[in-house]
């Protein structure tokens, strides 16, 4: 049976909030339990804070009384985010789900349920919170080095430079499918020194602040060797160390099967 966008947008939802909701709900002293970037200053204190996970996930918004309260976004690893407003830790009123594909899924909420998926005119325009540096808007400096960061990534790999791909990658880099970080640089020098040429160039479609020190970039990627070629599109998490932005995940978003 086919689905309608407001059961997609149900089923997205619910898996999508599960573990931020989780983990927002730790009991206090838990060590699993999210961290404020700067300590509480009062227990009705009301302003912007950043709550992070063990596991990646993000809260940027407005907290009161130790909870989420106002608007606010969630920011996961694989790069969805929901943007809404909330109440004692619940969703209430419009919110915005937006996968790293660039699908985006409205809705609106009472006590944390889903009540409709039509926003317009149940509520304010749905906004990105403001923020302090956490969510802070890209300054031209900033957004400069991540560009550059990310054709530099480019760069080494298309003239098959190992060395400067690796040491892209930083320290504390996400490796996929379980590999050891030893296992996963033999693998990517082999595949990167094989081709007899190599060109790969990339076309920078989104970024964004993470945390003062933390970014995303999207990207299209256009691949090609002597015996092979591509295009898709990515996603790259980077940390700030120093003056350099280093990469900390890198996801290829799967082309639909349609």
């Amino acid at each position: 049976m086919k689905r309608t966008s407001l059961q997609w947008f149900c089923v997205l939802l619910s898996v999508a909030v599960l573990a931020a909701n989780t983990s927002a709900t730790a009991a206090p002293g838990d060590n699993n339990a999210a961290a404020s970037s700067s300590a509480a200053a009062g227990t009705t204190e009301s302003n912007i804070r950043t709550l992070v996970w063990p596991d990646g996930t993000r809260y940027v918004g407005s907290v009161a009384n130790g909870k989420r309260s106002g608007k606010g976004t969630i920011f996961w690893q694989d790069g969805t985010r929901f943007v809404g407003t909330f109440k004692d830790d619940l969703r209430n009123g419009p919110g915005t789900l937006i996968l790293p594909d660039g699908t985006v899924y409205n809705g609106f909420f009472e006590n944390d349920i889903l009540v409709d998926n039509q926003v317009a005119g149940r509520g304010s325009e749905i906004v990105e919170p403001e923020t302090s540096a956490a969510m802070a808007t890209l300054d031209t400096e900033t957004r400069q080095a991540l560009e550059d960061a990310i054709n530099q990534w480019a760069k080494a790999w298309s003239r098959q430079d190992i060395a400067a791909y690796l040491n892209s990658y930083a320290a504390t880099f996400a490796v996929p499918d379980g590999q050891t970080r030893g296992t996963w640089e033999a693998l990517r020098k082999s595949r990167v020194q094989q081709p007899k040429r190599i060109e790969v160039k990339v076309d920078i479609t989104a970024m964004a602040l993470l945390s003062a020190d933390a970014a995303q970039v999207s990207f299209t990627q256009t691949y090609a060797s002597d015996s092979y070629s591509d295009a898709s599109k990515k996603i790259m998490q980077l940390v700030k160390q120093g003056d350099l932005w280093l990469i900390t995940r890198e996801t290829t978003i799967a082309e639909d099967d349609n």
